[in-house]
């Protein structure tokens, strides 16, 4: 049995999460979209920033990360970019990423098409309520006699 040298492990297992296909979709609202990228496994010290240009009919999207040094914990990341003012009409937005560390790289995530249309739907809400979560702890305050509630309340913090 052949046995492969250490070095080597390390760099099939990043290759195979870098390689990992991301969840890239639009969620439109009235003149806003929102570009989702779910499911990015990558390294736990990834900070992403984004960088958007805009053309007629497109946006292009470059999910960059600032991580200054990469640590050994492997992470699964959703991101979004939201995009608001855009004009009527039928776009393509495409996203790269582009990485400094191990080496300066752009490898290209995907493409997905949405539409912007006027007016916008009827306004609407949906509220929501938890259910209910007791008190864990009963504080109760005793006023010595002739004491001043107001200032005390003011003046010291009760924990």
């Amino acid at each position: 049995m052949k046995r492969l040298p250490l070095f080597i492990v390390p760099v099939i297992l990043w290759s195979t999460a870098a390689a990992q296909l991301d969840s890239l979709f639009a969620v439109v609202s009235g003149d806003t979209v929102h570009i989702w990228n779910t499911g990015v496994q990558d390294n736990c010290a990834r900070r992403f920033v984004f960088d958007v240009t805009t053309g007629l009919d497109s946006l292009t999207v470059v999910e960059r990360d600032t991580a200054s040094m990469l640590v050994h914990c492997m992470c699964t990341f959703d991101l979004r970019v939201s995009v608001t003012g855009l004009n009527p009409g039928a776009y393509t937005a495409v996203v790269y990423r582009r990485y400094y560390l191990p080496y300066d790289t752009t490898f290209l995530v995907g493409s997905v098409t949405f539409a912007i249309t006027y007016p916008p739907p009827a306004l609407s809400h949906h509220g929501y309520q938890s259910d209910c979560i007791p008190n864990a702890v009963h504080l109760e305050v005793n006023s010595p006699a002739g004491s001043d509630w107001s200032r005390a309340i003011r003046t010291r913090s009760i924990q």
